[in-house]
């Protein structure tokens, strides 16, 4: 598992002016601070002690994050990432990375840990929305299309419950609904993401550490 080492003292209000969503798109206009490298800490201290994981990371950046998920060639069948997302995005530090991720600067280390995929493998981003609308789509199908295994993400904005769970495989296309997290009865634009609750679809909670079949 690997978490966002540097959401120590932010606001909310800071990371939605650097964050770069996609066009259309916003993050609430709330005045708060955040931090949450200090959860996904403790939530990875408590994964590894009940032997759900079998190691945690926290990186400064994207660069780090690859390059520590790169060491080996040891075969590893789930991969974590822990931080901020939106639409289309997940991004660590207000760098993002997009669907064309395995294209650009750092297509050799994704590479190299693409090598250590075993045939089941998924990798699971547990940021808010990253699956949501259109841009979320793009972003399953590009990476899993270019990982060569399957994509996990949420439709939702996530916290301790975590809605609209899915996973798309290479060549698959989307089972849920685009519309999915969108909150639809905003009469204006740009468009807001909805909060997880307990009755949203394909809830999980943080303490939940395997994906359901079929989802």
């Amino acid at each position: 598992m690997v978490y966002d080492n540097t959401d120590v003292s932010s606001n909310l209000r800071d990371i939605q002016r650097g964050a770069e969503l996609p066009f259309g798109w916003e993050m609430p206009d709330i005045d708060i601070p955040v931090g949450l490298t200090w959860s996904w800490f403790a939530g990875g201290h408590l994964y590894r002690h009940l032997g759900r994981i079998d190691d945690y990371f926290g990186a400064g950046s994207w660069q780090e994050a690859f390059e520590y998920l790169a060491i080996d060639d040891t075969p590893v069948s789930q991969i974590q990432y822990w931080g901020h997302g939106s639409p289309g995005r997940a991004f660590l530090d207000k760098e993002f990375i997009s669907k064309d991720v395995c294209n650009g600067r750092y297509g050799q280390l994704l590479e190299r840990i693409k090598r250590r995929l075993t045939k089941d493998a998924v990798i699971w981003f547990r940021t808010c929305a990253t699956f949501g609308g259109r841009p979320g789509v793009e972003f399953a199908q590009g990476l899993a299309d270019d990982m060569e295994c399957r994509i996990a993400g949420h439709t939702f904005n996530i916290g301790p419950i975590q809605a609209g769970l899915h996973t798309l495989g290479p060549g698959e296309g989307p089972i849920w609904d685009e519309s999915e997290g969108i909150d639809l009865g905003m009469a204006r634009k740009p468009r807001k993401m909805k909060s997880s609750k307990w009755s949203s679809p394909n809830r999980v909670t943080f303490l939940h550490s395997q994906i359901p079949d079929g989802w």
